[in-house]
């Protein structure tokens, strides 16, 4: 008996040849036959297929942001504003605050799905061979000796068929079920991940609490209890179920200085910050609640890229509103005047490492948090034109850093001492830019604002400005009426003088592109509120 010749990529063995014909020779049709069961053993072994997944790495930067006050600029749109020819205009750190370095902030890549991948193994469909002897030709039936061995060839050729088609549709339905596993793996809408596990919104919400739990009191996130906090309740739900950035929740005992827990935690509270603040009432969003990281919450950047906005105008740079950020990631300031917001500071601002807060022209209620002396470098802290009342917290003088102090047109019901900042009545201590507050203040070397007339007396300066912002188009909210005459807790005296003085508004023609107070009868003049 001899053996075949194979194919040299074929794993499968040789099939036995057919038996020698007893007669000494082979019958044509054996021959034929003979051929077609060598082209039935040659099977094509390896079916193989493998499912490779490459996480995305997701990389966010932001860039060069320069940061100056701006606060005692002669334009009345920039936060603690005065009127034109202000005496305060020339702010001294104005220059030393100008740059801020780069801000650098790499996002880390979402959980690997590699260990969803699963390598498909090697199939291999082994064909039976079936040896087969040549019949004893019958001289009465030599056709159906023939047709009998090509009965069984052919059955033979159809069971190779058969196990080459099962093992191609196994191979495919693994494929598949691979293809499947990894993408319900990468559905982001109800689940989310942390160390590569899978955690539904329920556990991941479970995780966030916890982590929390170290700064919060947990009863605030149940609707249930009495301490519940609504706004705490909607910045929980956002950073569990729409937040698309999705930051991994750290394990019970990271540390609080672990970057992953710093940087979570600085979401969250600038999160509850925009929900305290009522956040969908601001007459910009600077990106707040979006997917980008935080240091981009501002409005340096544009919503659908990833640089600064460049522009000629300094402007614009030095008095970015929104979130500010150090060149490590850490938020240092925040930032936003004449946006309509309202309501009162979260505690967990305290949190934060600020040198900028700036949240002034809105409807903010409430006393003045003592939270802000826990800022060793505090630079400026601006709350005017707001409705803030109660005493400004004792030992605000003892922060350093503290250069700009700002809490006129509360409504007098601001008060404290801030005499500290002065060296004399008529100059600051060292370091000390501005302090500026209502008459009711103690501060002989502070500017101090007759809130019912809008009028800010300066005994250092010796002299007397209106304290109103009308001068740009960001004093002005859609429909064109002033937004600080749309104050919440504007006194009956505030709505007589603006009756009396400003009930409209009208471009000045000697500075084009700034308004100024009309009695309503010049061309082109228009209300001041009620629009």
């Amino acid at each position: 008996m001899s053996g075949e010749k194979h194919d040299a990529d074929s794993n499968t063995p040789p099939a036995e040849a057919p038996a020698e014909n007893t007669e000494g020779h082979k019958d044509d049709d054996d021959l034929e036959s003979g051929e077609t069961n060598e082209a039935h053993t040659k099977q094509n072994s390896d079916v193989e297929d493998t499912a490779v997944v490459t996480p995305p790495a997701v990389t966010s930067s932001a860039n060069k942001i320069s940061s100056s006050e701006g606060l005692l600029s002669p334009s009345t749109s920039t936060p603690g504003a005065f009127a034109i020819n202000n005496p305060l205009s020339d702010n001294p750190i104005a220059e030393s605050l100008r740059n801020v370095p780069t801000a650098m902030v790499t996002l880390e890549s979402q959980a690997s799905t590699a260990q969803s991948a699963t390598n498909v193994e090697s199939i291999t469909a082994e064909p039976i061979s079936v040896v087969v002897a040549d019949p004893v030709e019958d001289p009465h039936n030599g056709d159906s000796s023939k047709n009998s061995n090509k009965s069984i060839k052919g059955s033979q050729g159809d069971q190779g068929r058969i196990q080459m088609f099962v093992a191609a549709a196994i191979a495919v339905l693994v494929v598949l079920v691979i293809a499947l596993s990894i993408a319900l793996s990468g559905e982001g809408s109800n689940t989310s991940s942390t160390g590569g596990d899978i955690l539904s919104v329920s556990s991941r919400r479970e995780d966030m609490i916890d982590f929390l739990g170290r700064f919060v009191d947990r009863n605030a996130f149940d609707p249930s209890h009495p301490d519940a906090s609504e706004d705490r309740i909607d910045a929980l739900r956002w950073i569990v179920e729409e937040d698309e950035l999705e930051l991994s929740i750290p394990i019970n005992g990271t540390s609080i200085d672990d970057p992953l827990s710093l940087r979570l935690l600085e979401r969250y509270v600038v999160a509850l910050f925009y929900f305290a603040t009522n956040g969908n009432d601001w007459v910009e969003q600077y990106n707040f609640l979006s997917q980008y990281d935080v240091c981009r919450w501002s409005s340096a950047f544009t919503d659908d890229s990833n640089d600064f906005n460049r522009t000629a105008d300094i402007e614009t740079t030095v008095n970015a509103k929104g979130i500010v950020c150090d060149p490590n990631g850490r938020i240092f300031g925040i930032r936003l005047w004449w946006n309509n917001l309202s309501g009162t500071l979260p505690e967990e601002l305290k949190y934060l490492e600020l040198k900028q807060f700036i949240v002034t022209g809105g409807n903010m209620v409430g006393t003045v948090p003592s939270f802000f002396l826990n800022f060793p470098n505090l630079e400026n802290l601006s709350l005017d034109n707001n409705c803030f009342t109660g005493n400004i917290p004792d030992g605000l003088s003892d922060l350093p850093n503290l250069s700009i102090v700002s809490f006129y047109n509360n409504n007098y019901e601001v008060t404290g001492n801030l005499e500290a900042f002065c060296s004399s009545s008529t100059s600051f201590r060292e370091g000390t830019v501005a302090v500026i507050a209502d008459y009711g203040v103690d501060c002989s070397c502070c500017t101090l604002c007759d809130h019912d007339r809008y009028e800010c007396d300066s005994l250092m300066w010796n002299a007397t400005w209106l304290s109103i912002n009308i001068g740009k188009d960001d004093a002005y909210d859609s429909r064109g009426n002033v937004l600080q005459f749309q104050s919440e807790c504007l006194s009956p005296e505030q709505r007589g003088w603006i009756d009396d003085e400003c009930p409209c508004v009208v471009e000045d023609v000697a500075n084009p592109g700034i308004k100024i107070c009309d009695d309503c009868t010049s061309e082109g003049s228009r209300p001041s509120y009620g629009n």
